[in-house]
């Protein structure tokens, strides 16, 4: 199945959940967008970017021709109202374009997210379209979309933030994330001043910008906060793997192989 056609099964779906008239989550997986880059050439555009060394490119374009027609039906046909629909990567490009180790492993967990909902939903009249640069990781996506949709409980279980301020202004710079790889020894984090990493095997810093290059300015911290951030990123992979342990959130040691196994099938 295409992701073309696995984008029209979903607008059924779609159809069908809202014909019910009670709230739902509806998720799927499109696979064109990842390697090794195979869609149909429906389009000359497709085509032409066909004879580019990098297949990304291709599918970048299949796939935004295949998302503008999703949204224009589920529009049309007003699938779309009280809907917020989120688009986010399983990877960044670095996992492949990356020219050292580092790079490749830290670039996996670097995805970009895409956040839209219907007019209904909007809750300020300053709300528009724009890029947001704040650091923002997995854990914020519930606490975000449930304060969105009203549905936040008075007490939370949530490890991370609402941010749904974002969606109108510059808000939370201090927000970070924490990395931490299942395929070698590498953890990191996340936040304003870039991507700080360590490697628990040689026991040696790095630091990194968004686009992973080496800082370019690493005097732009005092010393004094640049072992603050040092001791933020052990503190974070103490209070990772101590919830991990106590199965207080998603463990990849109880559910790796068979989220595995599913993904397989």
């Amino acid at each position: 199945m295409s992701d073309g056609d696995l984008l029209d099964f979903l607008r059924e779906r779609l159809s069908v959940l809202q014909s019910r008239g009670g709230p739902f989550f509806l998720t799927t997986l499109t696979i064109g967008m990842h390697h090794p880059w195979t869609v149909p050439e429906t389009t000359e555009a497709v085509r032409s970017l066909r004879q580019e060394p990098d297949g990304y490119f291709a599918t970048l374009r299949y796939f935004d021709q295949e998302l503008e027609r999703f949204f224009t039906e589920c529009r049309r046909a007003g699938l779309l109202k009280n809907t917020i629909v989120i688009i986010m990567g399983d990877h960044g490009r670095h996992e492949i374009i990356g020219r050292t180790k580092d790079e490749k492993q830290i670039g996996h967990f670097l995805s970009p997210l895409y956040l839209w909902f219907d007019q209904s939903l909007r809750f300020s009249e300053e709300l528009h379209p724009r890029r947001i640069s704040t650091v923002v990781s997995q854990v914020d996506l519930v606490p975000t979309l449930s304060a969105l949709t009203g549905l936040t409980p008075r007490l939370t279980p949530f490890l991370g933030h609402d941010l749904s301020c974002l969606l109108v202004t510059d808000c939370m710079e201090e927000n970070f994330a924490f990395l931490s790889s299942v395929y070698d020894d590498l953890i990191g984090m996340v936040d304003r001043h870039g991507v700080l990493v360590y490697s628990l095997r040689t026991e040696s810093w790095r630091e990194l910008n968004y686009q992973l290059e080496p800082d370019a300015a690493p005097d732009a911290l005092t010393e004094s906060a640049r072992a603050g951030r040092r001791e933020n990123l052990f503190a974070l992979y103490v209070a990772s793997n101590t919830l991990l342990d106590q199965n207080r959130i998603w463990s990849w040691k109880e559910f790796g192989s068979a989220a595995g196994e599913i993904a397989q099938k």
